[in-house]
């Protein structure tokens, strides 16, 4: 039968990787085992670090390969991602804005009609006539076609006479500086 008795020294502690219900803790630490030279230490301790599971221990030259590899895989997750999202926003500039459910055609023609549509319906509700033929004008609500095209534009200019008489008198900017060529050739 070996012999099983052995020693070791947790030179440093270097962090808690998990801990479990029953109070153990799956450590990585610097250990010393049988007054040999230090070596990395990855397994689990009791609370009072006298008892201790299976693990495995590493060189700095192992542990140092151990991190370049966890390292370069997580560096090509991320590469991998980024270019997942950069072809997926190509890929959206490319087929530029779309309803999900129409093509771009049909859905700026169903627009279209829409508003034709409402357009009816709301000059209907006022008791205007819709015109005769597609693209015609229509004429304004409760007006008859001379007056039609000058209400709107005497009612626009008494709103902007009202809007210019609320706002502070304007100033004149200054006068910018003139600009001189002062190079020494």
């Amino acid at each position: 039968m070996p012999d099983r008795d052995f020693t070791f020294v947790i030179e440093r502690h270097l962090g808690v990787l998990n801990r479990s219900d029953n109070g153990w803790t799956r450590e990585l630490n610097i250990v010393s085992w049988n007054n040999q030279p230090p070596k990395y230490d990855i397994r689990d301790w009791d609370p009072d670090h006298e008892r201790m599971s299976k693990g495995i221990t590493l060189l700095e030259r192992d542990m140092r390969l151990l991190v370049d590899l966890y390292i370069k895989d997580r560096n090509r997750q991320v590469v991998s991602k980024a270019q997942e999202e950069q072809n997926e926003r190509n890929r959206r500039r490319r087929e530029g804005p779309r309803s999900r459910w129409q093509p771009e055609e049909e859905h700026s023609q169903a627009a279209a009609e829409a508003a034709e549509a409402e357009a009816m319906e709301f000059l209907a509700g006022d008791g205007a006539e819709a015109p005769a033929e597609p693209g015609a004008e229509y004429p304004a609500a409760g007006c008859s076609e001379g007056m039609a095209a000058e209400a709107p534009a005497e009612a626009g200019m008494a709103e902007a006479a009202e809007d210019e008489a609320s706002y502070p008198p304007m100033r004149e900017a200054p006068a910018e500086p003139e600009y001189r060529d002062e190079t020494p050739f």
